[in-house]
Order: structure tokens, then sequence, then C-alpha cells
């Protein structure tokens, strides 16, 4: 069979579930139905009194028919003026409230039309991450083929049934007043629409293997391998053989049904080969399977559901079905770290914990038994063994290339341990990454991976000193990563800085949630949140900074009118370098031993200027130096000149400064000084009983680089 090398490409975007909230607003109340007032009888008054008036007026008189019907068509007026007062508005309420019934139920309208949108939303992301077992075969020719990374948060979960979730968005219901005392039509529909909108039916359900040492699947063994088998498909066409292993220990009689598996890449051990191949990792027994494994599953600490996962270690997922296990296997039981064992015994250990789900199948559920309680999940994934063995040829001939793009390099995400150097960010050293750096590596940082997978830097030294600082303005929206990107900087300088060369002042206008817990860097010297709201505080905070500022100005000024730190410390070490001379020239009439520890000079460093000027002559022209080159002094014996007195037993050791020697990639250098013309020295008197005293001088070189010893 051919091997066709794989190149892994970029992960493609994946859709986004919905996020947020569905706030409904309260339903209509009813009106209240209050207790007629004294004024509206009293209104009647008036009505009724004028009608007996006229009713009195006209019997008194004699008329004819006329009289008797411009009566009768008063009164008729008078009945329904008084209808009218006493009936009047309960008329307006009702049609109040059918006004805000109609409202209400197009405002629900409005929120379904929301709600369906948002379903149709999480569907689509959902189908993505977990296509229906009976595509997978399509995968290959999408691109998608392996696309999950370990750093991935979808890495290791399978898909096994479908079923209803909740929907991606809240659903917030109002708080109403009691049932009774709202519109029955609106309360009713509120209640319908919560109910229909709160659940999506027909959603993929995953299960994340990383969460499980073990899975145990019980019930009638066709659904159950059907399950399984897709099971495996997902896991194989969506993560790398260098990812995920795939191994077998099954009973010789159930071995058969587990063929199809020697065609998955991820089956297959390239450590070893038969006639057939790569060594399937398909086995009898648990204690050779972990025999074949080897250091990759025993050299694994136990399994642990809060443990973060293995870096660089494959997932390891075992079919168990049948197989003997020994009682020391270290995949029995809790399992290790980064392994998971599917046991289709259906035998739950008595000692089940965390560590273990248990799978009920059935023709038409999967339910998870937690021992205390029992969730449905959906209807079960199956794959028959010819889907199975479909997918299981077409992945076959793929190998994962390890060659990594342009485009590879900026999708792998690279913790800040990982960017520094460091294997464990709890192991940090201070004694090592708190070395006095060279004036060029000052506030420089790592800050990301580039296309080329290099390493991006930060340099916050201003301009003048080959920097890209002092000042920087981070933009994005909200969610983007500017706090993460804060963050990150003031953990890199604090790591990389000893306190004594670098402090913080951190300031939040918000909450502060954005530098918590970093006050607890000996860096930090304030942290300042919550100025939203005080804008007087702002303008404090600006005032400190600055009298700061200058006050760090006036010490630079006292010191000898310096203008920055920069050009104190270089002429600081300057003096140091002066002070050093001195005493190398007056060593012939002291006795001086003087040892310069080794230090990395830079070009026009001022103590390699100065002991290599006048008085120290080298065979050539040193122009350009190179800043990585080192300077040695010692202490060599000195030839004695004519006139010299016999120097003391004790004092042959004590010899003056004779040598540098200049070390450079591939050359070596050696400058001598002409011996100077002295007048010979009277001899030493010593008398008997007489006490040498041993003197240490120290001179204010610059911390951390050692000290001049004169005996």
């Amino acid at each position: 069979m051919t091997t066709v090398v794989f190149r892994r490409p970029p992960r493609q975007p994946v859709p986004q579930l919905p996020r947020g909230e569905l706030a409904l607003e309260s339903p209509p109340e009813l009106p209240e139905a209050l207790p007629r007032s004294m004024a509206q009888i009293l209104l009647l008054l008036p009505m009724i009194a004028g009608g007996a008036a006229m009713a009195i007026m006209y019997s008194n008189r004699g008329g004819g028919v006329l009289t008797y019907v411009v009566g009768g068509l008063f009164g008729v007026s008078m009945l329904g003026m008084a209808a009218m007062s006493l009936g009047g508005n309960q008329g307006s309420k009702k049609a109040e409230v059918d006004a805000k019934r109609r409202e209400y139920l197009r405002y629900l309208s409005q929120a379904r039309r929301q709600a369906r949108k948002a379903a149709d939303q999480q569907r689509a992301a959902l189908l993505w991450r977990h296509p229906p077992p009976s595509t997978l075969w399509s995968v290959p020719a999408a691109g998608r083929m392996w696309e999950r990374r370990p750093s991935d948060n979808d890495f290791g979960e399978v898909r096994v049934a479908t079923g209803g979730q909740k929907l991606a968005i809240t659903i917030a219901p109002p708080q109403t007043r009691p049932i009774e005392d709202l519109e029955p039509l609106t309360a009713i529909a509120l209640r319908r629409f919560v109910h229909a909108h709160s659940a999506v039916p027909d959603l993929p359900l995953a299960i994340a293997l990383r969460a499980f040492s073990r899975v145990v699947l019980r019930g009638d063994r066709a659904d159950v391998l059907g399950l399984v088998r897709s099971m495996l498909c997902q896991l194989a066409t969506f993560h790398s053989p260098d990812d995920a292993v795939v191994a077998v220990v099954a009973a010789p009689e159930l071995a058969a049904e587990w063929d199809w598996v020697k065609w998955l890449p991820h089956a297959q051990d390239d450590r070893r080969t038969d006639a057939a191949g790569a060594v399937r990792l398909v086995h009898d027994t648990m204690a050779g399977l972990e025999e074949a494994l080897g250091d990759a599953v025993t050299a694994r600490p136990r399994h642990a559901a809060e443990a973060p996962p293995l870096p660089g270690e494959p997932h390891v997922l075992v079919i168990l079905d049948g197989g003997e296990v020994e009682p020391g296997c270290v995949l029995q039981g809790q399992g290790v770290l980064g392994s998971t064992v599917l046991d289709l015994s259906g035998n739950v250990p008595p000692d089940a914990g965390r560590w273990l789900l248990c799978l009920d199948v059935t023709p038409d559920a999967v339910t998870a038994d937690r021992g205390d309680r029992s969730t449905p999940l959906g209807v079960p994934d199956r794959l028959t063994p010819v889907q199975a063995a479909a997918v299981a040829r077409h992945l076959a001939p793929y190998r994962l290339s390890h060659h990594v793009d342009a485009e590879e390099a900026t999708a792998r995400v690279m913790e800040l341990p990982e960017l520094l150097g460091l294997h464990d960010a709890s192991a940090v050293d201070p004694a090592l990454t708190w070395r006095r750096r060279v004036p060029k590596d000052r506030l420089r940082i790592a800050l990301g991976v580039g296309p080329d997978g290099g390493t991006i830097e930060l340099d916050l030294k201003e301009a003048a000193l080959e920097g890209m600082g002092p000042h920087g303005l981070v933009i994005g929206a909200t969610g983007s990563g500017k706090s993460e990107l804060l963050r990150t900087i003031v953990t890199s300088l604090a790591i990389t800085h000893a306190s004594d060369d670098l402090n913080f002042v951190l300031v939040d206008f918000k909450g502060g949630a954005t530098f918590a817990s970093l006050d607890a860097l000996p860096h930090t010297s304030a942290v300042i949140t919550n100025l939203a709201e005080e804008l007087s505080m702002v303008d404090r905070m600006q005032d400190a900074i600055s009298g700061e500022i200058v006050r760090r100005q006036e010490l630079l000024r006292a010191a000898g009118n310096y203008v920055s730190r920069h050009e104190y410390e270089r002429c600081l070490r300057l003096c140091d370098a002066r002070q050093v001379v001195e005493v190398a020239r007056l060593d012939d009439q002291r006795g001086v031993e003087l040892g310069v520890p080794e230090r990395r000079l830079e070009a026009r460093d001022p103590l390699l200027d100065l002991l290599a000027g006048d008085d120290w002559r080298h065979p050539r022209n040193n122009t350009g130096r190179d800043p990585d080159e080192r300077a040695h002094l010692h202490a060599r014996p000195r030839r004695p000149q004519d006139g010299d007195a016999a120097p003391h037993a004790r004092d042959r050791h004590h010899t003056p400064l004779r040598q540098l020697r200049r070390q450079q990639p591939g050359k070596q250098l050696h400058g001598r000084r002409p011996p100077p013309k002295r007048r010979p020295k009277p001899p030493p008197r010593h008398r008997a009983g007489s006490l040498r005293f041993r003197v240490m001088l120290s001179f204010p070189l610059p911390p951390g680089e050692g000290r001049v010893r004169e005996n």
C-alpha cells in the first residue's frame, strides 16, 4: 500500500455557538376591579330628581299624546345617561386589555424569531464539530482530517448520541405577579414560549475522553459494538496518529470483530514491523499491550480529573473486549493520565469514582449512569462493520507530515513558560532568571511566535538605545485579549528582571481584574484600581508619577548632572575601570595581587579602552571589537629587576599584574607592558616577632562584578 504524507493545514474557522441572554418581558396584568365610590352614586341623584320633577309636572297638566311622548323620551334619556355613568369605565378597561394583549403577542413573535435563529446557529456549530457518523468518509475531502490539536478545547471529544440540549443563549423569564393577576392568554403564551425554546432537539452529544480513564458500556452487544465503532471512527478522523493511539485487547474468539481496526494508522506501531508492515496494536492480554507501548503508558502518573494533559504525549484509547487483564496492569482501575479504556464487559468496579463513566445502551436511547443519578442522552450513534471498515481503509495510507508551515506555526498555542525557555513555571529560579543582562537585552522579552516559527520580542527601551519604546498603546475590542497581553508583558518582565532593576505601577480603571494577584510580585510598587468614577484619583495618580520622575531627575542631577540612568551607569563603569588601572599601576610598589572577575565586554567598553591604552600595548590595533569577547586579568610571577632586594619568603607570591589575555572566537592575543624604570628599593626591614597584615580593599564596582584584593 502506498503511503501518503499528509501535511495538516491550519484548522478552519469553527462556527461559534451563540452567546448572550434573551430577557423576556412580563405579560400585561388584569386591571383591578375597584369598588364604586360615593361620587359616582351621587351623580345619579340629579338625574333621578330631574326625572321625577318632569313626571310630576306633566302628570298635573292635561295634554294630548304629544305630551306623553315628550315625557317618555325625556325619561328614557335620563335612564341612558345613568347607565352610561355607571358602565362606561368597564368598556374602556376592556379595550385597553385587548390592546395590551395584541402588543405582547407581537413581542413574543419577535422573541421567537431570535430564539429560533440562535437554535439554528447552535445546530450548525455542533454539527460542524460532530458530524453524523455516516458522513465521516467525506471529512478528508473537505480538508478537515486530523484538524484537532492537543491544545484545542474539543480535543478528545467523540460523539455518542443525538438528543435535546439546552439553548445556548439563556432565556430569562420575567419576575411577574401571581398568575391570577396576569392576563390569562398572554401568561399561557409566555409559559409555552419558555417550554418550547429552552431546549433544542436532535443535537449531537459528545463526551470528553480526557475526563475519564474508563468508560463502561452495558447493553445488547450489537448496540454496544455499533456505538464503539462510531466512537473509534470519530476519534481517528479528527485526531492524528501522533496525537491519539488506538489499541484493542480482545479475547481470541472475539478478535475477528475488530479486524477492521488494523487499517487505522492510529492502531499501528511504526517502531516495530513484521511481514505485513507496522505491528498492529491488537493483543489478547493487557500486559502484552502495556509491554508493546512501553514507557508511553507505564511511565505516566495516575489519572486525575483536575490534572492538566501531558504535553507532547498522545492520548491512548484502549478497547477491552474480553481480553485478559492482570491485577498489576497500570491501565486497570483508575488508570493513568492521558488514557481511556472502553470496557465492553459491563462490569462496574466497586471503587469507581469520578474517573469512571457508565453508559447504558439500548436501540433507542443512551443513558449516562453515575451511580447516584442517571442522565438520558439521546438516540445512540452506530456504524456497521462495513461502514467502519470503509472509513478505516480511507485513512489507512495517510501519515502525518512533521513539516511546520508558517500558518501552522501561528496556529499552535505556545504557553508563556515555553516562550521564556522554562520547562516548569513553578520551578522558576530567580538566581538564574534575574542575572544581570547586557544593555542590549534589558527590557527585552519574548511576546509570541511569528509566521516563521521564530520568537517575537518586545523591546521597551527607548529608540536611542535601539528599542521600541518606551511608550506603547494596545487597541482591541472587548474580549480580544488586551488584558491577557498586559499580564503576559508584566509576568515576562518580572521573571527576567530583578526587582532592583524594574518596578511596576499597575493601573486599572475598572475593577482590577486585569492585574489581580500581580500585587504579590516584589516588583510591584502600587496597584491602582476603580478609577472610572473617581476623576480626582486620576489627577492624584498623575501627580504621584510626575513627582517620582522629578525625584529621579534630581538624583541624577545631584550625582553629576546626568541625563538618564543609562548615562549614569556608563560613567560608573568608566570610573570603576579607572580605579582598576590606578591600582594596577601601583602593584610594583605594594605587592598587589589583582583579580578581576571574568566579565562580558561590549564594543567601546570603557574598561577595555583603558586597559588597551598607552600603558598596555597590543600586537595589533583592536578597532571594532566583538561585543562577545571576554577579558581576563591574571597575576603572573614577576622577574626580579636589577637592584631589587631579596624578597621575603612570604612575599614571593605577591606579584604585580603583568598580562592581559583577550579571548576571541578562534584566536588568542597576548600583550605585555614594558617594565617601568624605577629606583632600587631598600631591602625590607622585618624585625623578629613582627606581624604581617592582610588588607582587603573593596572598590565600588557594578553589582555582581567582583572585588579587588590587596595582600
